[in-house]
């Protein structure tokens, strides 16, 4: 790859959607060599080779505990160049891009240490201005107190590089590759605020209220009797009794007047048959 055509690399980075990428190479001019590219727009934003002059992997340290896959490390920066360098400034944040597993150097003001399992340590030397990367595993152990005892044991790769060829874009492009858009500002809504479980919690600010006049839902049970029930006497069912008795007493008797009107030629007709005989 040519450094004035980078147009392959700008192709598989759109084709793969990767802004971020990593190239291992390796010659006579320049061994063993890192080069770590990052992308805006399609196009290459900055390009930092890094030359690795001693390294070991993993399997070389004692230290049988690894890194789970997908954990976001603690990155660590020590040194003043970091901060007063403009181009270890770029390199930094490359760096926290490529190791930080999406934190995109985000701070935090707590940490959970159940969940945090390894560290990563950058250094970099004000004399010679190499680069020292370490990695550590998070040991706790107890310390008698609620804060567990924090120890860190080296589980590798251990890298050590040298900084070549670097290629950084214009600070306007930097300006506006750093920008977040509206959409993904946090806004800041009065009486609004997140718990721990990311719920929304609103606090709402009323007068004191009257409970007893709360309209509620209107339930049978809930109703209460009328004053006619309670002012009733106990004899009252008494006399619904004899009402209602002396009710039928009055529609029965129609029906017997029916009744003895028609017996009555019947038994004249009886008694005249027999004073013939």
């Amino acid at each position: 790859m040519k450094s004035d055509e980078p147009r392959n690399v700008e192709f598989l980075s759109t084709k793969n959607n990767t802004p971020i990428i990593v190239l291992a190479s390796h010659s006579k001019k320049r061994p063993h060599c890192l080069t770590l590219m990052r992308t805006f727009d399609h196009q290459i934003l900055d390009l930092v080779e890094l030359h690795v002059h001693r390294g070991l992997p993993m399997e070389a340290f004692e230290n049988k505990s690894k890194p789970a896959l997908g954990n976001r490390p603690a990155l660590v920066f020590n040194g003043d160049l970091w901060e007063v360098d403009p181009d270890f400034v770029h390199i930094k944040n490359s760096l926290i891009d490529l190791l930080g597993n999406g934190t995109s150097g985000k701070g935090f003001d707590k940490i959970d240490l159940k969940g945090l399992d390894h560290v990563i340590s950058c250094s970099v030397d004000t004399t010679d201005r190499m680069i020292h990367l370490r990695v550590y595993m998070v040991v706790l152990k107890k310390s008698g107190t609620k804060l567990p005892a924090v120890e860190l044991e080296e589980c590798g790769p251990a890298l050590e590089f040298k900084v070549g060829r670097t290629r950084f874009a214009d600070e306007s492009v930097y300006a506006q590759a750093y920008r977040i858009p509206d959409e993904l500002k946090v806004k800041k809504v009065k009486n609004i605020e997140r718990d721990e479980m990311g719920d929304k919690v609103g606090r709402i600010h009323m007068h004191k209220q009257d409970f007893s006049k709360l309209q509620t839902r209107k339930m049978k049970g809930l109703k209460r009797e009328s004053s006619n029930s309670d002012d009733e006497e106990p004899g009252s069912d008494n006399e619904q009794e004899v009402s209602s008795s002396a009710s039928t007493i009055i529609a029965v008797e129609p029906n017997l007047r029916k009744k003895t009107r028609e017996t009555a030629p019947n038994a004249r007709g009886k008694k005249a048959k027999n004073s013939k005989v």
